[in-house]
């Protein structure tokens, strides 16, 4: 499948999101701006429906949708990976640093796995208070 330069680098910004994506997450994290990334990768069979929690079925570890979620997620994490290996490392560590920034309020524990996978040590601390004594339990990247 042929992809334009701009859907794949946008496709690729949003690789870097763990979770359903969002017309916000993608005002978020696209740069330049593609209003439409989310809506074109759906229409090419790249993005499916997605919950904000996801039952992977073995051994193909598929995703079977469910057409009442609003959310979107790559069709596959092979495609995830790929897409964000695009990047390079310093637009990746970008990426996790605005990411990190923008969930710390909302969702630390997500937060920080961020913090951690950008080397912020700073953010890291933030997250790690907010989430309290718990939070050292979370995995480091």
């Amino acid at each position: 499948m042929d992809i334009p330069p701009r859907l794949r680098r946008a496709l690729s910004q949003l690789a870097m999101v763990h979770g359903p994506l969002s017309p916000i997450t993608a005002e978020l994290v696209v740069a330049p701006p593609y209003p439409d990334a989310l809506l074109e990768g759906e229409r090419r069979g790249l993005m499916v429906t997605a919950a904000a929690e996801e039952t992977i079925y073995m051994p193909a570890a598929a995703y079977r949708p469910s057409d009442q979620d609003s959310g979107l997620t790559l069709i596959s994490e092979a495609a995830r990976v790929t897409l964000a290996g695009l990047l390079t490392s310093s637009e990746r560590r970008q990426l996790r640093t605005v990411l990190a920034q923008h969930l710390l309020p909302t969702d630390p524990a997500l937060a920080l796995y961020y913090a951690r996978g950008a080397k912020l040590p700073d953010l890291t601390r933030l997250a790690l208070e907010r989430l309290g004594p718990a939070g050292g339990a979370v995995p480091s990247t």
